[in-house]
């Protein structure tokens, strides 16, 4: 269920702290040329926000109508400098509009 399969959802769960619902995205993709790992990942992105935005998401987690919902992306390889976290970032702030929370980060062994 890893980043390059786009129609499956890897991870859902919901924060005890904030009831924040999280949809993880592992990503075990090496970032040896990255606008290709970026299409990759925008395609995972894009299933996810159609997966909130349509209301499916209830089903998995019926809390999820009253709470915030986060697309968090967990890199096993550090993204590169420059463009990518630049679009990373761009990604969130579009997102955010539309009420998604989205993050990204290293994965250090725990979600």
């Amino acid at each position: 269920m890893p980043v390059d399969n786009p129609d499956e959802i890897d991870f859902v769960g919901q924060s005890r702290e904030t009831g924040t619902v999280r949809m993880v995205i592992s990503d075990h993709l090496p970032w040896d040329k990255p606008e290709a790992h970026l299409e990759i990942l925008r395609r995972k992105v894009d299933r996810y926000t159609r997966f909130i935005q349509s209301g499916d998401i209830n089903a998995i987690v019926p809390a999820a109508k009253d709470n915030l919902k986060a697309i968090e992306v967990y890199f096993l390889m550090d993204p590169p400098k420059g463009t990518v976290p630049k679009t990373l970032d761009h990604w969130g702030s579009e997102l955010g509009k539309v009420g998604i929370d989205f993050s990204y980060r290293k994965f250090n062994g725990a979600f």
